[in-house]
């Protein structure tokens, strides 16, 4: 007999392992490829989703194996030139591209929160850039 911890409520979802039933795929078409090209286009959707009165729901059980994402910011920092870090924002495969990141921020949102929230945004990612400019060399790289 599961327990009631078998299953929780999330606040949102990615693609990854999401069982979504066809009548939920016809009620709210899919993802929105026009504004999210190649990120956030899961979480936008299942955001989506959860303002329509869906419930997003965690098997606790179950097991996902994956190698993880190789263009996360954070990752990106520890191992890129800062000339790199800086080109991945005008490039659509990494997360904190600028024009997914706006998208991310005003799309769904009023129009002052969504822009405060870009902003805000951009700030988190200039600052951590920032430490990165301090601390010098890419974490992972060695000194020869």
């Amino acid at each position: 007999m599961p327990s009631k911890y078998d299953i929780i409520e999330a606040d949102s979802l990615s693609t990854s392992s999401a069982l979504l039933p066809v009548s939920v795929i016809k009620s709210m078409g899919y993802l929105d490829s026009k504004h999210f090209a190649h990120n956030y286009s899961d979480l936008d959707y299942f955001d989506r989703l959860k303002y329509s009165g869906y419930k997003l729901l965690i098997n606790m059980r179950s097991r996902i194996h994956t190698k993880g994402s190789d263009s996360n910011y954070q990752g990106l920092l520890m191992r890129l030139s800062l000339r790199e870090i800086a080109a991945t924002f005008f490039n659509m495969k990494y997360a904190n591209n600028l024009v997914t990141l706006y998208y991310r921020s005003t799309l769904r949102n009023r129009f002052l929160v969504g822009y405060f929230t870009f902003l805000f945004t951009l700030l988190v990612h200039a600052g951590w850039f920032l430490v990165r400019i301090a601390i010098g060399k890419a974490w992972g790289q060695k000194a020869i």
